[in-house]
This record gives C-alpha cells, sequence and structure tokens, in this order.
C-alpha cells in the first residue's frame, strides 16, 4: 500500500513551498516521488559491441541507490551478482567459478532485483548476440 503526503504552504509574499514525505514504498527526489513500481524493466540484451541494447537497463533505478541484481540461468544457477546495480551487466558471468569472466551462452536467463526499499522484483531476460 502506498500513501504520499504532500503539503503546500503559501505565505503572505507569494512564496510556495512544498514539502513531500512518502510511506513504505516510494523515494523522494526534490518535488517528484518514484515508487518501486516505476522501475522499468527491458527483457532483452544483444551485447555485441553495437551500441545498442549491450547491458541490461532498469529505468529508474538511479533513483534506488544500492539495488542488488542477480542473474541466474536455466537450472537455477547464479550467473552474476551486484550489490550496487548501475545498469551494467552485458551478459557476462561473475559468480561461479566455471564461468567468472566468460560471455553467457544466448538463452533466457532469470532475474531477481532487491531495491532500496527491499521490494524484490523478478522477470527474464533474454540475451541474443
Amino acid at each position: 500500500m502506498r500513501f504520499l503526503y504532500i503539503f503546500l504552504i503559501t505565505s503572505f509574499t507569494g512564496f510556495s513551498s512544498v514539502f513531500g514525505q512518502t510511506f513504505e514504498d516510494s523515494v523522494v527526489v526534490s518535488e517528484t516521488s518514484y515508487f518501486a513500481d516505476s522501475l522499468k524493466f527491458y527483457d532483452f540484451i544483444s551485447p555485441n559491441g553495437d551500441g545498442f541494447n549491450d547491458y541490461f537497463v532498469i529505468d529508474y533505478l538511479q533513483y534506488f541507490p544500492n539495488s542488488e541484481l542477480m542473474v541466474y540461468n536455466t537450472w537455477g544457477s547464479m550467473v552474476y551478482q551486484n550489490k550496487n546495480y548501475q545498469n551494467e551487466f552485458s551478459g557476462r558471468a561473475n559468480v561461479n567459478m566455471v564461468l567468472v569472466g566468460q560471455d553467457l551462452p544466448d538463452g533466457v536467463y532469470y532475474y531477481t532485483l532487491i531495491d532500496t526499499i527491499k521490494r524484490k522484483h523478478s522477470g527474464k531476460i533474454t540475451i541474443k548476440r
């Protein structure tokens, strides 16, 4: 459940101030609130170096610092983990002794993102080089 309280205070001089406070599943950046539901996940990357779709991008992630991303293969083995994800997953493994530093093969992978306010987001991502 989300609650957003905004108070508008206007003085006799014509100066207005906006104070906002949010509860539970949102963060406030200046006068704009971003709810965890605001995150937009793309489900496809093609890390071939052409500059298009080379990284797993999550829109509005910058407003949820220290979000943890975990990526799993179809067998449930973790292949990538980052405790401060900043849209830099390019289909290269950094977990699992056998795969560290290697490009992951084309296919469907599953991710879990735990954001700043501890909400869990899960989905799938397709890698096609």
